[in-house]
């Protein structure tokens, strides 16, 4: 089914303009749950410090592009979606609980960062939800991540999130994400997700003084 038929099918079906998507879906997988996809892994390499003083390893990305319409695919075939530039303002307005993980927590993983105690933290900028996440390279898990993070091995990013508001194009062809609720949420380094413009990167642990960062960025640009 192409988009069109997709999109006569949807506006048959569909009761009003800002009913959800049904069933979202990685166009790629359609039989997949929908998460939010990256092609582009930068890492930087500069110091880190925990606020009692420990060596801790930075660990950025952007869990969502905004104004950066992405394929998505529900139960009536494929469509458009896009995160509105403002969509987060409210929800990081009210310091939501979130935590930074590998794959959702998948089989029960253990938090790797937290806003609850300030070793994760959450922007919006011109690019879309930006996360800087602290962990500690001491815990297995986390040294895990981290090697297949420097390796490439995993490179895409994620985020768990609720719709409070949002609308379909008048042709049904593009859904318009304008409101997101991330509290109990995460944003999450994954396998795979559905966004193929948001990015995740690793920085890593320097015991010298920091290092110039201009030289240090490095970036990777992974095929779909």
């Amino acid at each position: 089914m192409n988009i069109r038929e997709a999109a006569e099918a949807r506006s048959a079906s569909v009761r009003q303009a800002t009913d959800r998507p049904s069933q979202r879906r990685s166009a790629a997988e359609p039989t997949s749950l929908a998460v939010v996809r990256g092609l582009i892994s930068t890492t930087e390499i500069r110091a880190g410090k925990s606020a009692a003083g420990a060596d801790v390893i930075v660990v950025t990305g952007y869990a969502s592009t905004t104004e950066t319409p992405y394929d998505m695919y529900d139960a009536y075939g494929p469509y458009s979606e896009v995160v509105s530039s403002d969509a987060f303002d409210k929800t990081l307005a009210a310091s939501p609980l979130v935590e930074f993980t590998v794959n959702h927590g998948a089989g029960g993983g253990i938090p790797m960062a937290h806003t609850r105690n300030d070793t994760l933290s959450l922007s919006v900028d011109e690019v879309g939800l930006k996360y800087t996440a602290s962990v500690d390279p001491s815990r297995s898990d986390v040294a895990n991540m981290i090697k297949a993070l420097e390796r490439g091995d995993l490179a895409e990013s994620s985020f768990k999130f609720r719709i409070d508001a949002g609308q379909w194009s008048p042709d049904y062809t593009e859904f318009r994400i304008n409101a997101v609720d991330i509290n109990r949420g995460d944003v999450s380094a994954v396998n795979f997700g559905a966004n193929q413009t948001t990015s995740v990167g690793v920085g890593k642990r320097e015991e010298s003084a920091p290092v110039d960062l201009r030289a240090a960025l490095l970036s990777v640009y992974l095929a779909d």
